[in-house]
């Protein structure tokens, strides 16, 4: 006799619950293990400081003092920055256009790279709605308080990171369903380590994947 798996249906609600559980244990906590990396782009030196003192004893800081700094820090690294806090008046290259370049040209989604203006400008309501729209994720206003800037970043890297985790999930129950049956995962999903029942006669294939 041989042996595979099978099992009778299950509530959907339940198993729903039960794989989101199954998929996030496969997928490690973003962030905890890995240095956090923000670029702050500013052409001024106190501001600069001021958010060093605020964010480095939780993330590491990197500087660019105009707009083509921060441009050249994307195109001699191999992986970008966590998040990108951008000065929006800057002289030579200003906020929008650097924000532009990243959206547009390097076709980096916001959720891919959340990017947080910075500005002084007036009114602060059109200078919000332009720093949205150009595809910021959020604004502060300057002067900032330290740490409502703080707070700001702390939240756009844990939605970053909790959005990471979802696609991890996504991505691994697709698989569990790509390479078994459906009552396989099912059983999986409800916490079964072990899965056998007898059939009467089986086919198997065995099969090299060529490079694995």
């Amino acid at each position: 006799m041989a042996t595979s798996g099978f099992a009778r249906p299950r509530s959907s609600s339940t198993l729903a619950r039960r794989e989101s559980d199954l998929s996030s244990k496969a997928v490690s906590r973003l962030g905890d293990d890995e240095t956090i990396v923000i670029l702050s782009v500013d052409d001024d030196i106190v501001n600069q400081e001021v958010i060093k003192t605020a964010l480095s004893d939780r993330y590491e800081i990197h500087v660019a003092m105009n707009g083509f700094e921060a441009l050249e820090f994307f195109s001699t690294r191999s992986k970008l920055p966590d998040l990108v806090l951008l000065d929006v008046m800057m002289p030579g290259m200003d906020g929008f256009d650097v924000l532009r370049t990243i959206r547009d040209e390097k076709n980096i989604l916001p959720t891919t790279l959340p990017v947080i203006m910075l500005s002084a400008m007036e009114p602060v309501d059109k200078a919000v709605l332009q720093s949205l729209k150009s595809g910021a994720n959020d604004y502060v206003s300057k002067p900032f308080d330290p740490d409502i800037l703080k707070a700001r970043v702390n939240t756009a890297v844990e939605i970053k990171r909790l959005r990471q985790i979802e696609n991890e999930s996504f991505h691994h129950s697709r698989l569990l369903h790509d390479i078994l049956p459906t009552h396989i995962v099912e059983r999986l999903v409800l916490g079964e380590k072990c899965i056998s029942e007898r059939h009467d006669s089986v086919c198997m294939l065995f099969a090299d994947i060529v490079g694995w």
